[in-house]
């Protein structure tokens, strides 16, 4: 579990701790999905402690270290299912609060083998029935009802599977375009 700690410089003397809590925090984070299941998401946690005399001379200690760079260390698992863990950083506003930024990258292989190659060799098969002769015009028509049939199938399924937005993400608009 990570130790935050939040120590302060006195004059002339050495430094003291102030504040060190543990902590497993559950944040709810705001992404902009609409490049999904493609782009970069980042996460902000802001942390204040209260009722601190002087907010100016913080610096900011994880796990024992005093960290003077941005880059946080994170030692868990860089997968976290349809994210990766990219880098996390933090900084001591004027405040005193300490403001952290997590920044993740979405995984995109799943709809890849799952979406997009699908719905390509779908469109692919159903362009393919203009080479049919004109006298095979039902076949033709029975392929490509198929295919749209299976496309409509495709789309359901990845808009139950993917993440819930009051917008049309990239993956909407994929299968809408097809």
């Amino acid at each position: 579990m990570p130790v935050l700690a939040i120590r302060t410089f006195i004059k002339g003397e050495d430094m003291k701790i102030l504040y060190t809590f543990k902590a497993i925090i559950n944040v709810p984070c705001r992404f902009d999905l609409r490049k999904y299941p493609f782009g970069k998401q980042s996460c902000n946690i802001a942390i204040w402690i209260d009722n601190v005399e002087d907010n100016s001379n913080y610096e900011f200690v994880y796990e024992g270290r005093v960290n003077k760079i941005e880059e946080l260390i994170y030692n868990g698992s860089k997968d976290l299912e349809e994210y990766s863990f990219v880098s996390a950083n933090h900084m001591v506003d004027e405040s005193g609060a300490i403001l952290i930024t997590i920044n993740l990258k979405n995984l995109y292989g799943f709809h890849m083998l799952n979406s997009f190659v699908p719905s390509v060799l779908i469109c692919i098969i159903s362009y393919c029935t203009l080479v049919f002769p004109i006298t095979y015009f039902s076949d033709r028509v029975m392929v490509s009802l198929t295919a749209l049939l299976v496309l409509a199938a495709l789309f359901s399924q990845s808009s139950n599977t993917s993440v819930k937005t009051s917008y049309f993400k990239l993956l909407d608009i994929w299968y809408i375009s097809e």
